[in-house]
């Protein structure tokens, strides 16, 4: 015990009167403390995502969001400002806030560290969806990260949310884009696949005028391969977006299989 108690001791007084070795310019400090003899003492800082970001499928920073209102009195803002500041972080990462607040099936708030608290987890989709709706509500525009417009043009075929996440990007780099949608209306399945009483069309419709208001071209009722051809496309952009899910289903061929 006495051997180990000397041995601790040692340690200690090791550690509290360490300093740097003289630093030369055969060896640089960075190598004699990242490689020398004292590397175990120097504190290694690892940057983790929070478990909420992991967990979301588009990668949102959720925590974010929610520090900028958390904040807003300490920084001086008021809470319009901090709610308009909230709205253009969420729209970084994705330009249908309101839509996912209501459709998404919040794999976050399974992550959230707070799900093993008995309160539950953070409402993560219902602040979503606030957020999105003071953003339309409040007419807010989303920004532009580039003012200076590319040269390369970008042709996006399909006006689905794939489609349309990708115009809003290149958009706010300032990037020509011009999406061709097949069906009368842009929206994809949200549109056509999620009935109207879980995404009100006003919603949807709202957010996708944000988005040509960004500059994006939607060209509806525009079949590739019978009112344009993909050569053609190829041949007027620099490149080319495919998002055009998968409306139709593979037949079975049995009788009343469309009744």
């Amino acid at each position: 015990m006495k051997e180990r108690a000397a041995d601790s001791n040692s340690i200690v007084e090791s550690a509290l009167n360490w300093k740097f070795p003289d630093f030369s310019e055969e060896s640089g400090i960075q190598k004699v403390v990242a490689f020398g003899d004292a590397s175990h003492r120097c504190p290694i800082y690892i940057r983790s995502l929070p478990p909420c970001t992991i967990g979301c499928p588009a990668g949102n920073d959720i925590r974010a969001w929610l520090t900028i209102v958390q904040l807003a009195e300490l920084k001086g803002r008021s809470r319009e400002e901090s709610f308009e500041l909230a709205w253009h972080e969420a729209s970084k990462t994705t330009p249908f806030a309101a839509t996912c607040g209501r459709v998404c099936p919040y794999p976050c708030e399974t992550t959230c560290n707070r799900s093993e608290k008995e309160d539950g987890p953070v409402n993560i989709h219902g602040f979503e969806r606030w957020l999105g709706d003071y953003g339309i509500d409040h007419g807010l525009k989303h920004r532009k990260l580039s003012r200076t417009k590319k040269v390369k043009r970008v042709a996006v075929i399909g006006a689905g949310p794939a489609g349309l996440s990708c115009a809003f990007q290149l958009a706010r780099h300032s990037c020509p884009v011009t999406v061709f949608e097949a069906f009368s209306e842009a929206g994809g399945m949200l549109r056509y696949g999620i009935p109207a009483y879980k995404l009100p069309r006003k919603i949807l419709d709202a957010e996708i005028e944000a988005i040509k208001e960004m500059g994006v071209e939607i060209r509806c009722n525009t079949v590739i391969g019978r009112d344009i051809r993909l050569e053609a496309l190829k041949s007027e952009y620099d490149a080319l977006f495919i998002g055009i899910g998968a409306h139709g289903e593979r037949k079975l061929g049995l009788p009343g299989e469309d009744s």
